[in-house]
């Protein structure tokens, strides 16, 4: 999306949402959405989502858009539990672990960016569930910055389809369960670890199984 000048930055920290507003058949919806874009792009803010056929009101909305339709943002609406220093710089954990659910990765990507730009002292790795292999649309985004960067960053990709997996190199079948988070997390990313974040966003079940996962395998907070 353009914004209202070319000039304009929107400045959002990592990870934080804003607010999308629309007047959809009569009804005024809002909906939250976590850009995907570098925060001090000028001129423009990009976004993740997906349309589906059977629901997703504001997302169908949005995929029919056309260049010269206008959308009403505000925000930022959602700020992740971080640090800040006392000049406004966000302050990083030693470690970071990001569990995302289909587009739940987006708040992630912009995470992603400013650890590795800012050239932060934290390691990180990522688990992305999926339906199909075609949902990986940051796939080669992701595993460029793993190839470039393998002792600050890590990816694992889990596919619910059997031969999804099959056809796609370097999938895990499955959804991120206590047993994926075991053989992914324990030996770098241990509950002991005094200076760990866990980072979970994507549907609302994925969500509180995870939670439950984790409590299972000794991350009590």
């Amino acid at each position: 999306f353009e914004l209202p000048s070319s000039s304009s930055v929107l400045n959002l920290p990592p990870g934080t949402a804003v607010a999308v507003r629309a007047t959809i058949n009569g009804t005024v919806i809002t909906r939250h959405y976590s850009p995907i874009s570098v925060s001090n792009t000028r001129g423009s803010v990009s976004l993740y989502l997906k349309s589906l056929p059977d629901r997703g009101t504001m997302s169908r909305h949005l995929y029919f858009l056309r260049p010269g339709d206008t959308l009403e943002f505000s925000g930022p609406t959602y700020f992740p539990k971080m640090r800040y220093a006392e000049n406004g710089v966000r302050l990083y954990p030693s470690k970071m672990v990001m569990l995302a659910g289909g587009s739940g990765v987006a708040p992630m990507i912009p995470m992603i960016n400013d650890v590795i730009h800012r050239g932060v002292d934290c390691k990180m790795i990522l688990l992305w569930g999926v339906r199909s292999h075609r949902d990986l649309v940051f796939r080669r985004y992701l595993d460029s910055i793993s190839h470039e960067h393998p002792d600050r960053f890590q990816v694992i990709y889990c596919v619910d389809a059997i031969m999804e997996a099959i056809r796609a190199e370097h999938l895990h079948v499955g959804e991120i369960d206590s047993n994926r988070l075991s053989e992914s997390l324990l030996t770098s990313f241990p509950p002991t670890e005094p200076d760990l974040n866990i980072v979970i966003c994507g549907p609302q079940k994925m969500s509180v199984s995870t939670l439950a996962s984790l409590a299972s395998l000794g991350y009590a907070n």
